[in-house]
C-alpha cells in the first residue's frame, strides 16, 4: 500500500502501456516524449504534493495505496487503502503500547529477513537503524551462526572539523554487541549528483542520494542481495510533536505549557520557540493566515523562501494556483495529530522517497526493504493516542520504551541526529564546480526559460565566497544541475543545446 515499487502508465485510444520504469514505457512506439512543464516548476521548488505527474505529459504514475483498472472505456483509478484517521488504539498501561508495538516490529524485521542469499542492513547509529540491525541481529542468531552484515556512510574528513556528522561511536555501540560483519563506506570522497542508469528518467531531486547509493554499491560487492532500511521511521512511528497543540485544542493550558518545557529541555533549546511552532501556531486556522497574510499585503507564492523559478515561466503555467490547490488537498484542522500523522505517511514525499530509494537499489541489484513501512507497523503507530509518541518531553516514547534492553543506551536515548548537511556542501564544491560554473556562465540558456538564473548565480557567488546564510543556495544549485543534466541528456531540450557536462573532467 506504500507504493515503494513504482508503477508507471500511458493510456490513449491506441494503447495502454505500464512498467515499473518511465523507460520500459517509453520503449513502445505508440508513447509520445513530451516535456511536462509543471512537473519542471515543481523539480524547481521541490514540491511532492502531485502523485501521479512525472516529467513526461503522456507518463502518469499510479500514487500509493491505489488500484488501476483498464477496460474499452478507458481506465479508472481509486484508493482501495488509506489510513483510518479516527481508529484510536486503547490499552491498559504504557507497558503495554510497548510490548504491543515490539511484537509487531520484531514480526515485521522477522519477515524482511528472508532470502537465500546475505542479508544486510544500513546503520546510521540512529534509533531506526539501529533498531532494525539489533533486531535482526538477535532473529539471526536464534537461526543459526548466519552474521548480519550492517554498512554505514561514514565522513572522517568532515568530521575532523565538524563533530555533528560522526555518528561513529553510535555505531560502534550496535556493533560492539556481537554477531554483526561491519562495513564503513567512504560517502565522504563520493559527489553527491548521481550518474547512474535511471537518471535518465527523472531529474534527481535528493540531494542525500548519493550516500544510500554508495552503500548499496557496498552491500552488493559483499554478496548482499537483501538489504534492510529505516527510511523515514521518523515518520512511521511519529515524534508526537503534534501532541502539545492537540492539548491546546482541548484546552488543557498547563498540560500544554508542562510537556512544551520538558520537550525544551529535552532538545536543549529556548522553550518560547517549541510552544510557538508546535503548540499555538498550529491552532491557528490556515483560512485565518491566509487572510493575514493578505490583509498585510504579505500574500505572495509559496516558494518565496527559496525564490529559483523564473517567474515569467510560473506566470505562464499558473504555479501560484496550482501549488495552493495542491497544498489545500493536504490542509487538516487544528489539533487533529492522527490526522496529520496519517497525511505525513501517505504524502507524495513519502512516495517519492520510497520510489528514489528502490531506483537506485534496483541499479545495484539490491533488494532494498523497509520494516517500519510494513503496514501493521504504521497502522499501529497511526492509532496510537498522541501522548504515547511525546511523553514528558521525550520524542518517539513508545519506540524507546519499545526497543529497551534491546537497543545500547548511547542510541536508545538519543534525540539528535546527525547534520550531513556539510559534507554534502563540501562535495557539491569540490566535485560539481566545474560542471556548475559551466551551467551559470555558459550554457545557462538550458535552464534560463525556467530557472531565475541571475538569482542562480547570486547564490553561487554567496555559496563560493561563504557567505551563504542558509541551506537553500547550495540545494538551488544541486537542483538547478540535476535538472540541467537531465534535459540535456533526455533529448527533451532541442538538440542544438550542447550537453553541461561536455568536455569537463
Amino acid at each position: 500500500p506504500m507504493g515503494i515499487k513504482p508503477f508507471y502508465y500511458h493510456q490513449s485510444a491506441k494503447a495502454f502501456v505500464f512498467g515499473s520504469s518511465i523507460q520500459g514505457v517509453l520503449e513502445v512506439p505508440e508513447v509520445p516524449q513530451r516535456l511536462n512543464e509543471l512537473r519542471i516548476a515543481y523539480h524547481i521548488i521541490h514540491t511532492f504534493d502531485d502523485k501521479t505527474i512525472t516529467f513526461y505529459q503522456d507518463i502518469l504514475r499510479l500514487p500509493s495505496g491505489h488500484c488501476l483498472a483498464v477496460d474499452a472505456n478507458g481506465c479508472r483509478t481509486w484508493r482501495y487503502w488509506d489510513l483510518d484517521a479516527t481508529r484510536e488504539l486503547r490499552l491498559g498501561s504504557d507497558e503495554e503500547y510497548a510490548e504491543a508495538l515490539r511484537e509487531i516490529f520484531i514480526d515485521a524485521v522477522r519477515c524482511r529477513l528472508r532470502s537465500a542469499f546475505p542479508v544486510g542492513s544500513m546503520l546510521s547509529g540512529g534509533l531506526d537503524s539501529s533498531s532494525i540491525v539489533c533486531v535482526a541481529q538477535e532473529l539471526l542468531q536464534q537461526e543459526g551462526d548466519r552474521p548480519l552484515h550492517t554498512f554505514s556512510a561514514i565522513f572522517p574528513n568532515v568530521a575532523e572539523f565538524d563533530s555533528r556528522i560522526d555518528e561513529r561511536p553510535f555505531m560502534k555501540a550496535v556493533v560492539d554487541r556481537g554477531g554483526i560483519e561491519h562495513h564503513d563506506v567512504r560517502a565522504d570522497q563520493i559527489s553527491p549528483v548521481l550518474d547512474i542508469t535511471w537518471q535518465g528518467e527523472e531529474a534527481l531531486p535528493a540531494p542525500s542520494l548519493y550516500m544510500d547509493w554508495s552503500v548499496f554499491a557496498a552491500a552488493r560487492d559483499q554478496g548482499v542481495r537483501v538489504l534492510m532500511s529505516g527510511f523515514d521511521g521518523d515518520s512511521a512511528v511519529s515524534h508526537g510533536l503534534e501532541f502539545i497543540s492537540e492539548l491546546g485544542s482541548r484546552g488543557r493550558w498547563l498540560r500544554m505549557f508542562k510537556e512544551a518545557r520538558a520537550l525544551a529541555r529535552t532538545l536543549g533549546v529556548p522553550m518560547r520557540g517549541i510552544l510557538w511552532k508546535f503548540g499555538l501556531r498550529p491552532l491557528i486556522p490556515g483560512p485565518a493566515v491566509w487572510a493575514c497574510r493578505f490583509l498585510s499585503g504579505g500574500l505572495e507564492p509559496p516558494w518565496t523562501s527559496a525564490p529559483l523559478i523564473n517567474p515569467s515561466f510560473a506566470r505562464r503555467i499558473g504555479l501560484a494556483e496550482r501549488v495552493r490547490a495542491l497544498h489545500a488537498d493536504c490542509l487538516v484542522g487544528p489539533g487533529s495529530a492522527r490526522n496529520r500523522h496519517r497525511v505525513g505517511i501517505t504524502g507524495g514525499l513519502m512516495m517519492y522517497g520510497a520510489e528514489l530509494l528502490r531506483k537506485t537499489a534496483d541499479a545495484t541489484s539490491i533488494d532494498v526493504r523497509y520494516p517500519f513501512f510494513d503496514r501493521r507497523v504504521i497502522e499501529f503507530c497511526n492509532a496510537l493516542p498522541t501522548e504515547q509518541k511525546l511523553k514528558d518531553g521525550v520524542p518517539r516514547s513508545v519506540m524507546r520504551r519499545a526497543m529497551q534492553g534491546i537497543l545500547p543506551p548511547e542510541v536508545l536515548n538519543r534525540v539528535r541526529k546527525g547534520n550531513l548537511g556539510s559534507n554534502f556542501k563540501m562535495r557539491l564544491l569540490e566535485n560539481e564546480r566545474n560542471v556548475i560554473e559551466r551551467l551559470l556562465f555558459e550554457n545557462s540558456e538550458t535552464i534560463e526559460e525556467y530557472v531565475d538564473v541571475a538569482s542562480l548565480r547570486a547564490a553561487y557567488r554567496r555559496f563560493t565566497s561563504s557567505t551563504s546564510t542558509g541551506k537553500r543556495d547550495p540545494i538551488n544549485l544541486f537542483l538547478a544541475e540535476t535538472l540541467a543534466l537531465w534535459l540535456s541528456r533526455s533529448g527533451l531540450n532541442g538538440s542544438s543545446i550542447p550537453s553541461i557536462s561536455e568536455g569537463v573532467t
